[in-house]
This record gives C-alpha cells, structure tokens and sequence, in this order.
C-alpha cells in the first residue's frame, strides 16, 4: 500500500510520461511471464515452478523499484535482469 501511495503521489508531481513508460515495461514483462507460466501449466504438472514463483515475485520488487523507489527493495532487481530470466 505504501508503494501505491507513492507512486499516485508522484503522479500529483507530472511524472506522468515516466510512470507511463515504467507501465510499459511492466506489462511486457508480465505479459512474457504469463505465457511462460501458461506453457508451464500446459506441460508441467499444472503448478508453477519454483523459478516462475521467483520471477513473480521479482516483478512485483520491480514494481517497488520503479514507482516507490525511496523503500526499497529486498534484492536488486531491473528490467533486464527479469528478461534475462524469462529468456
């Protein structure tokens, strides 16, 4: 909540182009992830792999990264290094 907090308080201050942009990449990636995550149940056993539940977990980090970037997250994380593991 405080990360949304943030960012609609960061829209107040016309960074509108900016959090547009962040959305964007956002999106893409988690567009990327729900396929991979859809192929996984198509061939898995319908349960999401312990690496898919690590890139979940690191786009809502990004998340944190790109829009409350003042608290904080619990490990490095960006744009590329989530691309590099949905690769």
């Amino acid at each position: 909540l405080n990360a949304a907090r943030m960012r609609l308080s960061k829209l107040r201050h016309d960074n509108a182009d900016r959090d547009a942009e962040n959305m964007r990449d956002i999106q893409r990636l988690q567009s990327l992830y729900n396929s991979k995550l859809r192929q996984e149940k198509e061939t898995g056993d319908g349960a999401p792999t312990p690496e898919l539940i690590r890139i979940r977990w690191l786009l809502e980090e990004l998340r944190v990264s790109l829009f409350a970037q003042e608290l904080g997250t619990a490990q490095k994380v960006s744009v590329k290094r989530i691309e590099k593991l949905l690769g």
